[in-house]
């Protein structure tokens, strides 16, 4: 896994998308290097959870540096037979007490992903406002045009994979909003994965949009920059994940930035601007696979 391998080089792809207010990262395997990833972004791990040690992968969720300590966070355990998931939550001072949520959801099967959804769906509120993002290896049909669904059903029947359904996220949009559907511009391919489909998202809550506007939703793929290829052994262009970022950004409604010059209490800690750094959270996510 090359992000494993060479976390410099992913924070130096990363470095064109700062600030950052939260990352969310899956399929971490050595903690170590996610120190690294994080120092390198000027960001710190604030919560991380290994799925099961038989599968060594972790979630994990990366905050700004100055970032006040104490974030109240969670951990989920999403078993199933096949094999046990996870996630992580935290809640987020400067975006008003919102949680995100990170989750990598199985690859095998459409009925193992919505039994680990079910989990944590129990731990959701009905009225909180909530972002869940990560790698949910579900497909969503409006995605695609009946050309491109039967071409995708026809790669993977050729791949065997075993389904192509879109129970998962019709379940998800049951309960949440689709940032990039939500987004008032909306940047890159729908595409997210190297296997030609979209199974990467960030949802909404409808609390968390009363509060929010999706200003910009935007696919970008991580590639290495020129003078890297001695370094990290790669060359220039190269992909340095399978599964494109993910970028939402964020910005107070109307209400809730007039509350906020207002002097709200629960105003974002920061001294100019209207957008990202003062009123705005970006929110990122990148997937491995």
């Amino acid at each position: 896994m090359y992000f494993l391998a060479h976390p410099e080089d992913i924070a130096d792809a990363l470095r064109a998308h700062l600030p950052l207010d939260v990352l969310a990262l899956q399929e971490v395997r050595y903690l170590e290097k996610l120190e690294e990833l994080a120092a390198g972004l000027h960001m710190r791990v604030a919560v991380v959870l290994e799925a099961s040690e038989r599968v060594g992968l972790s979630n994990a969720l990366l905050v700004r540096a100055d970032e006040d300590a104490g974030l109240v966070c969670q951990l989920f355990k999403l078993d199933h037979p096949v094999e046990t998931r996870a996630a992580v939550s935290l809640e987020l001072p400067r975006a008003r007490g919102a949680r995100f949520i990170c989750t990598h959801l199985d690859h095998r099967t459409e009925e193992a992903r919505c039994k680990m959804f079910e989990q944590l769906e129990a731990a959701m509120l009905d009225d909180e406002p909530l972002f869940l993002m990560g790698d949910f290896n579900a497909l969503r049909r409006s995605d695609y045009d009946e050309d491109g669904w039967a071409a995708l059903k026809r790669g993977r029947a050729e791949a065997m994979v075993a389904d192509t359904e879109s129970t998962l996220t019709d379940r998800i949009q049951q309960k949440l909003v689709d940032c990039r559907n939500a987004a008032h511009k909306r940047l890159g391919s729908v595409i997210t994965s190297v296997f030609k489909c979209r199974i990467d998202y960030i949802w909404a809550s409808s609390a968390a949009l009363a509060t929010w506007q999706v200003k910009e939703c935007k696919h970008v793929w991580l590639t290495a920059r020129a003078g890297r290829e001695k370094a990290v052994e790669v060359k220039e262009g190269n992909l340095l994940t399978d599964h494109s970022l993910v970028v939402c950004s964020l910005e107070l409604n109307e209400s809730a930035a007039a509350q906020a010059a207002a002097g709200d209490a629960t105003t974002t800690r920061s001294a100019a601007g209207k957008r990202t750094k003062a009123t705005g959270i970006k929110v990122k996510t990148v997937a491995k696979s």
